[in-house]
């Protein structure tokens, strides 16, 4: 801050450093960053998940399958992501089990 006719003014360069000394403040702003960015990541892989599965579905109707034959379709690449999942889970507890 300087003084100049009795008026205080503000430089610039001052303000920033003094943020920028902040510990506090940079790890509030990066997790703030960090939590945005994770967010939109998210919502983002789901949306073009969902747009994925919407193409692949009017391809089968497409070509004639019925709605139970789209259905076992679909169910089957679920189940197979929830046993892959499902398999990442138990080798993570059978890595803790041999290491204890």
């Amino acid at each position: 801050m300087i003084q100049s006719h009795g008026i205080e003014e503000f430089r610039y360069d001052e303000l920033t450093l003094d943020f920028l000394q902040d510990h506090l403040f940079t790890f509030w702003g990066v997790m703030v960053l960090l939590i945005i960015v994770s967010e939109v990541g998210r919502y983002i892989v789901k949306w073009k998940r969902l747009e994925l599965e919407s193409e692949l579905k009017r391809e089968m109707l497409a070509r004639g399958m019925s709605a139970e034959e789209i259905k076992t379709v679909m169910d089957a690449g679920n189940k197979r992501q929830l046993k892959a999942a499902d398999c990442r889970s138990n080798s993570s507890a059978d890595s803790i089990r041999q290491k204890n």
